[in-house]
């Protein structure tokens, strides 16, 4: 589509070219043919992909000839009149004001600005006068090359304060000292960098150039952050120009950086730029997609995240300490990213954002061939280092996390969980800080402080080992807090440091030895409230990640054994006892919902494939025999043909009950060898003797909810396939429990629990991770596509939360007693005089230019 629209702007314009090449005899004004040619230029810069064709054509080679007759008035008094009021010429002098309002190209400037100039100074043809303004750097150049940079500094220096009102002066300064300092868009980074750019940058430094393009950033910063002059002020043709301010101050400002910090090296310790580039970065954000610059303020975003990337230099040398790194300028730009997330609530998401695009991605990556080993060394070290730089900075990282981790704003949950994720990935130091992180904050919902700790900001002091601790009433908190500890456990980087820190086997950890039966007993406490519900299909969901062996560094794919992968990617054996004794109790409670239930069965399916599993979850039904009778009570009495979630639920506990007896018979890859004999299975079924005697009823069916339950799969299954499926898995367990005999002897042979070796360290773990997947690029949630894109929001999220704040009672606690809300709010968010009216300011100047 650009090709088609390139060759349709060359077409119209070689038509203009074939008009003005007449003679003037042979010439009529609003001819039809050209002003037809005229029209369907000026239509085509509505489209988003036309307005930049237009404007490439126009302003490459001579192409701009095509348009200045049409606006060039002769001297002859009556011609020109008739001239200025064609139709031609209100087509040309809005493709001219366009051309130069949006058009970056230097060298047509270079030609044409005389031109151009003089149009402004023709008092016939008015709507061109703006044309003097942007002209006027052109004004004082004698030549485009460093020997300009001194005048260009002056002219940048005259309009630093009043940088918010626009003006095209600026404008076209900026894009003039861009187009010395930078190579050409089409330039490699192969190709040596030629010295005159390298002496331009150094001629704009030392003409106090960096200062200059940080205060012009922090004034427009300052001004369109503001409520008054966010994304409604920034569609049109008022976002155009404040992204052609932004745009050449970033990049110049960029490539100061990047000399300055590759020539001084770790001297280098000036950290101003990274605010400024922060705040540029959050209103970025704002320029919508609708608006033309939209794609321009993206290109923005990522050359500030280069720019911020420069900083991330190593510079240690033979000195390298720990005082090194902390004191090292990668760790203080990262500093300054953490202060910008903690001042202000505005900041949270830029701030995140920032911080995600400057990690690296997690392992493994995504690439379409094998990397060498050179590649795979680089990428490993890269994250150490990273890891290595934010070692210092656990403490204020942890801050941030503990403050956010409640967060009802689903764009901000996406972005926490991301950096989690992110950091979680480096290495396992940064791992267990993120781990201790999360769990205080959920220690803090779950834990209910005995009254000598409620002045104590940590959770559980040190003393408080003996006593019992005590759930805290859930809220909707815990639960949001839980949806981050469920999704984050789902990636073997936060699970594998989160075993080991639950185990409770250094001083630092023990405090969070309350955290899993806090969480069990919340999980099998039943209620009607819907965030109870939601934080415990959330812990359903924690519970099923740590007792997925496929979660984990060492995995079956690799060839390793059995027991040594079960090791390392199960909890140890006092969890598995707790897990598996939770899982069936909460199997067995009636007032537990489906969607609780159904999850619950498929975590013990899963610890079924192996004998270690295997036996921790017949220990768990032997502490609670009643467990699978009561689920069969409640599907016999509540059992509904239309809900998905009973039907999944029912074939599940079937397929959970098959393979307790049958095992794997396709022969699975963990060898499973206990099974549970058909007598053992069928004491599981019946109901409890001492149950049965305290009622007046008669001896009914051994089995009878089974057998209530096949009536009703039986009336169910003329016409449903699915309840057909069901009966016949029904009728095959009624046969096996009908042919096991209540006085078989039962085996006086004690099962044997199976030992898992020890696991491997989490820095071993770590190195033995895969480091790339062959594959396509494009596709998987590890693509940079996917990771650095705007987290968008889920169906399931579409509701947020709502939380009520009272404004005045807050501002009365925290704000000095003269604060008026309703005054501070109307003069922040309306505009003012003085922020007033561009054009108004241009007339004024014009007048004073012409008298």
């Amino acid at each position: 589509m650009q090709i088609v629209y390139h060759l349709q702007a060359l077409l119209y314009v070689d038509c203009l070219m074939a008009y003005h090449a007449k003679t003037i005899i042979k010439k009529e004004i609003d001819e039809s043919d050209i002003v037809s040619a005229l029209h369907h230029m000026y239509t085509m810069v509505f489209s988003p992909i036309g307005r930049p064709a237009i404007i490439d054509v126009l302003t490459s080679v001579e192409n701009l000839n095509s348009l200045l007759p049409f606006v060039q008035m002769s001297g002859e008094e009556n011609l020109d009149v008739k001239q200025s009021k064609s139709v031609g010429a209100g087509y040309a002098t809005e493709l001219l004001m366009l051309v130069v309002n949006y058009s970056e190209n230097v060298p047509m400037l270079e030609r044409f600005s005389d031109a151009l100039y003089n149009l402004s100074q023709q008092e016939i043809t008015p709507k061109l006068h703006d044309l003097g303004f942007w002209m006027a750097p052109t004004r004082n150049l004698k030549t485009y090359n460093h020997e300009s940079i001194p005048s260009l500094m002056a002219a940048l220096k005259n309009h630093i304060e009043d940088a918010a009102s626009l003006h095209p002066e600026l404008i076209t300064t900026l894009r003039i000292i861009q187009y010395l300092t930078l190579p050409p868009e089409n330039y490699s980074e192969k190709e040596e960098r030629e010295l005159k750019y390298m002496y331009a940058i150094i001629q704009v430094f030392s003409n106090n150039g960096m200062d200059f393009l940080k205060t012009i950033l922090q004034n427009m910063s300052d001004t369109f952050l503001k409520p008054s002059h966010q994304s409604p002020a920034l569609i049109g043709l008022q976002g155009v120009l404040v992204v052609s301010i932004i745009k050449p101050s970033v990049f110049i400002l960029k490539a100061i950086l990047a000399h300055l910090i590759s020539s001084r090296g770790p001297e280098f310790k000036d950290l101003t730029a990274v605010p400024v580039l922060l705040n540029v970065y959050s209103l970025m954000f704002l320029i919508p997609q609708s608006s033309y610059s939209y794609q321009l303020a993206q290109a923005v975003q990522f050359e500030i995240i280069d720019a911020l990337l420069t900083y991330t230099q190593p510079f240690l040398g033979s000195a390298e300490s720990e005082e090194a790194l902390n004191t090292s300028l990668w760790t203080e730009m990262v500093q300054e990213i953490l202060k910008f997330i903690r001042l202000s609530p505005s900041n949270f998401v830029t701030g995140l954002t920032v911080f995600s695009e400057l990690l690296p991605l997690p392992l493994p990556l995504q690439t379409r061939e094998p990397l060498d080993e050179d590649e795979i060394i680089k990428m490993i070290n890269y994250r150490k280092l990273w890891s290595a730089h934010l070692h210092s900075l656990s403490g204020t990282i942890q801050e941030v996390i503990v403050s956010l981790a409640a967060t009802s704003c689903h764009s901000l949950q996406q972005l926490l969980r991301r950096v989690c994720v992110q950091l979680a990935d480096l290495a396992a130091p940064t791992a267990l800080f993120i781990v201790r992180a999360v769990l205080d904050a959920l220690l803090d919902t779950l834990l209910l402080p005995s009254p000598d700790q409620k002045e104590n900001l940590d959770p559980v002091s040190s003393g408080c080992h003996d006593r019992v601790p005590v759930l805290r009433t859930p809220t909707s908190t815990t639960a949001r807090i839980l949806t981050l500890v469920a999704y984050l456990v789902s990636h073997v980087s936060f699970k594998v440091p989160l075993m080991h820190v639950l185990k409770g086997s250094v001083k630092a950890d023990e405090k969070y030895a309350d955290v899993f039966p806090l969480m069990l007993e919340l999980f099998n406490t039943p209620s009607e409230k819907s965030f109870v519900i939601q934080a415990q299909e959330c812990i359903v969901s924690i519970l099923q990640s740590l007792c997925d062996p496929d979660i984990s560094f060492i995995t079956f794919d690799s060839g390793a054994p059995v027991n040594e992968v079960l090791s390392s990617s199960l909890p140890s054996k006092e969890h598995m006892v707790l897990i598996c004794s939770a899982l069936i109790q909460h199997i067995g409670c009636h007032k537990h919902s489906y969607s609780s239930v159904l999850p619950s069965l498929r975590s013990l399916v899963m610890l079924t494939e192996h004998d270690y599993g295997y036996f921790h979850v017949k220990q768990g039904l032997d502490q609670h025999p009643g467990a699978v009778y009561s689920l069969f009570t409640r599907f016999s009495a509540s059992f509904s043909k239309d809900s998905s979630d009973c039907l999944s639920t029912l074939s599940t506990t079937l397929e959970f009950l098959r393979l307790m007896v049958n095992g794997y018979e396709d022969g699975a890859q963990t060898g499973r060898s206990l099974l549970l004999s058909t007598s053992e299975l069928a004491d599981l079924l019946r109901e409890d003797p001492s149950v049965v005697k305290d009622k007046d009823e008669k001896t009914t069916e051994p089995f009878q909810p089974i057998v209530e339950l096949e009536k009703l799969l039986t009336e169910f299954g003329n016409d449903e396939e699915a309840v057909e499926s069901l009966l016949e898995s029904i009728s095959s367990l009624l046969t096996i429990l009908n042919g096991a005999s209540s006085k078989e002897p039962k085996s006086d042979k004690e099962l044997v629990e199976p030992v898992l070796p020890s696991p491997e360290s989490q820095s071993a773990q770590f190195a033995s991770r895969s480091v790339f997947i062959v594959g396509d690029v494009e596709e998987g949630r590890l693509s940079p596509a996917y990771w650095l894109a705007l987290p968008g929001a889920d169906d399931a999220d579409q509701e947020q939360e709502q939380i009520a704040v009272d404004l005045i009672t807050l501002a009365e606690k925290t704000l000095p007693g003269e604060f008026n809300l309703k005054s501070s709010l109307e003069s922040l968010c309306l505009s003012t005089d003085v922020e007033g009216d561009l054009k108004s300011k241009k007339k004024k100047e014009l007048s004073k230019q012409y008298i």
